[in-house]
């Protein structure tokens, strides 16, 4: 009878343990990137400067962090801005210092930053914060920026997952 009794709490913890842990695991939240600035450059500094830094910091929520394997620039009409646009260039990195709102002098303290900059082809986020850089060179000073949002594919345990997120007041017009 004792057999059976010992039995019966070992296999009663084991359920109940097993029901906690599937508990957890269901209300864990796999995470999503949160836009936490608005950075953004007027029109008229792409007359003076070849290159533009623009800053966008980012919040993962998530418990782990995620590698990002990829950024892409949606328009307006939901086409992706190709590498060989014609009217505008724009290349993505990390900013692990998080120093980089708008970047557009050359000072040496710029420079610094600037080459401190990471790509964002497979980065594994070490730190839920993070500054996404966009390096903007515009081709065309009449192009009219259609640029809407920005895609980001990301791996988290073995998921390959996507999220868009709103490039607001990206760059201002005159």
């Amino acid at each position: 009878m004792k057999k059976l009794h010992r039995l019966f709490l070992g296999l009663s913890i084991i359920i109940i343990g097993l029901a906690g842990y599937l508990v957890v695991e269901a209300n864990s939240s796999d995470g999503e990137f949160v836009s936490m600035s608005h950075a953004g450059a007027q029109d008229e500094l792409f007359d003076e400067h070849d290159r533009v830094y623009i800053g966008k910091k980012l919040k993962w929520t998530g418990d782990e962090l995620p590698e990002i394997n990829d950024i892409r620039i949606i328009t307006d009409q939901g086409q992706v801005l190709s590498a060989d646009h014609s009217d505008i260039n724009i290349q993505t990195y990390v900013d692990e210092t998080n120093q980089t709102n708008v970047i557009y002098k050359y000072s040496e303290e710029n420079r610094q930053i600037i080459d401190s900059y990471k790509s964002m082809q497979n980065y594994q986020l070490k730190a839920p914060y993070i500054t996404l850089v966009f390096e903007v060179q515009l081709l065309n000073s009449k192009y009219q920026y259609d640029l809407e949002t920005f895609e980001i594919d990301y791996e988290l345990e073995g998921q390959t997952e996507a999220q868009q997120l709103v490039l607001e007041n990206f760059i201002f017009h005159r």
